[in-house]
């Protein structure tokens, strides 16, 4: 039996609003890694919006939706175990030197295969809650607590703010865990939707 290359991604999440890394932590078999290939699909766009590799597998279809679009660009290599910062001048969205812009919060869809790409690949739904969860903190900040037990008003909107975290948490786990990114995106919307109404609310109590 051929021992084949096993594939898989570590996808880390941070505070920062302009980027989010990939990690390849692949087994790679003691055999040649031809064409890795990345793909990246943001949200909002149904169709891979971004993929790179270092060259074309010549036996590939370019209507084939793992053809890189970019051919060995300078920020990919396409070695194996490699560490990318993904951000709006990766995928080409701007230029080098410019100031980083916010990448979306929503679904992403990440996926990586080396030649030949119908049988070496994997695929991650990746839910990005950077800002949500930012927006999240800035809520606690405008908490008035002090070094006593808060009073009753103050404890329900504190046990709000813990549904919406709960809310939060519940989308990342159903795309990334359980694999319904239909839900999870569902889940991810109401909590928008809750945060905005705390954050009326607060202007008249907090």
């Amino acid at each position: 039996m051929a021992i084949k290359h096993q594939l898989s991604l570590n996808i880390v999440d941070g505070c920062n609003p302009t980027n989010f890394t990939i990690i390849d932590t692949s087994s790679y078999a003691n055999a040649p890694i031809h064409c890795p290939t990345l793909a990246i699909t943001i949200p909002g766009f149904s169709a891979i919006y971004f993929s790179q590799g270092t060259s074309p597998d010549p036996n590939q279809n370019a209507n084939d939706e793992y053809y890189p679009l970019i051919t060995n660009p300078s920020p990919y290599t396409g070695t194996p175990k490699f560490v990318i910062t993904v951000d709006n001048i990766f995928l080409h969205v701007q230029s080098a030197g410019e100031t980083l812009s916010s990448l979306p919060d929503g679904l992403w869809k990440i996926k990586y295969c080396v030649a030949p790409c119908d049988t070496l690949g994997v695929e991650y739904y990746y839910l990005r809650t950077t800002s949500a969860l930012n927006q999240y903190a800035s809520l606690l900040c405008k908490l008035r607590l002090s070094d006593c037990l808060p009073s009753e008003q103050t404890s329900d909107m504190i046990n709000q703010l813990h549904v919406i975290k709960m809310y939060l948490d519940s989308a990342k786990a159903k795309v990334e865990v359980c694999h319904a990114p239909n839900e999870g995106q569902a889940l991810y919307d109401y909590a928008i939707k809750l945060m905005a109404n705390w954050e009326k609310a607060c202007c008249s109590n907090c």
